[in-house]
């Protein structure tokens, strides 16, 4: 268990003690008049989309949980809002990870192989995936949406907890980056409410705020 983890690393560390994470201010949004975009130059099998937006760090404790959760319920290509037509063999992937400071809430999506790789094909690619996260705001999180992604965010925390390798790296991540222990994180994500993703959606997932990486195809002309 968690408890025993706490008292195998006093007995080899010392008198290891942690106060709980301070609850602190949700730190602003970085404030943009419009979203900004770098291209980069590919080989063309690399083509690809990236696009971010600022998200909490971990001691915001619901905010951060929020974001695990709503990961789950955008899922990928194969499972959640993400698997859409348009998406299709993209290996599309919403991601977050917890940091001590401000944290990138991410979703990256590749040109399918069986595509030629061609710019526009990047822009409508990249097209799709900000319809998916702008379908947020017109289309809440469904109380059943939510319940499937809690209840994966939780599998996934107690299979990384099953091993002592994997409780230690849980218990020492938390402490790193200044978020809760793994009892009160699984308490904060069950007691999530629709309300409290659209919260989030609405403070973090503006179009104009997110920050756009295309990957462009190299056809070998002017870089």
């Amino acid at each position: 268990t968690e408890a025993q983890a706490a008292q195998s690393v006093e007995k080899v560390f010392g008198n290891w003690k942690t106060a709980p994470p301070k609850e602190e201010p949700l730190l602003p949004v970085i404030e943009r008049i419009s979203a900004s975009f770098v291209d980069v130059k590919v080989p063309p099998q690399d083509a690809a989309v990236a696009m971010g937006w600022n998200a909490p760090p971990a001691n915001s404790a619901k905010m951060s949980a929020c974001a695990r959760v709503l990961a789950e319920v955008m899922g990928s290509d194969s499972t959640g809002r993400l698997a859409l037509p348009d998406l299709a063999g993209t290996n599309v992937l919403a991601q977050y990870t917890p940091r001590r400071d401000t944290s990138l809430f991410i979703f990256t999506a590749k040109l399918p192989v069986s595509q030629e790789a061609l710019p526009e094909r990047v822009t409508r690619l990249e097209a799709a995936v900000l319809s998916a996260v702008t379908n947020l705001a017109k289309q809440p999180v469904t109380a059943l949406e939510l319940q499937y992604a809690k209840r994966q965010t939780l599998t996934r925390l107690r299979l990384d907890a099953e091993t002592c390798l994997g409780l230690s790296h849980l218990m020492g991540y938390a402490e790193v980056v200044n978020g809760q222990n793994l009892s009160d994180l699984k308490q904060t994500i069950a007691q999530l409410s629709t309300k409290d993703i659209q919260e989030y959606v609405l403070q973090y997932l503006l179009p104009h705020q997110r920050v756009v990486v295309r990957y462009l195809p190299d056809t070998g002309g002017e870089k």
